[in-house]
């Protein structure tokens, strides 16, 4: 696998990853204490809750990636 930077990674997330949700789940990965997204309330097609589900995921790959 090619090296890539973060910025390649969260470009894959295009245009979740502008949005303040997407850092703010991408900040809650590997924190100590479970973090719930706090937009889970809102309707299921909700842009914001998407945004942090996929900053999160963004965050678990990058882990992932680095990690090999």
């Amino acid at each position: 696998m090619v090296a890539r930077t973060l910025a390649e990674l969260r470009q894959e997330y295009r245009p979740y990853d502008t949005l303040p949700a997407f850092h703010q789940g991408f900040a809650a990965y590997g924190q100590q204490y479970e973090i719930r997204n706090p937009y889970e309330g809102q309707p299921h097609d909700s842009v914001d809750a998407k945004a942090w589900v996929r900053g999160l995921e963004c965050a678990e790959r990058w882990a992932r990636e680095n990690r090999s």
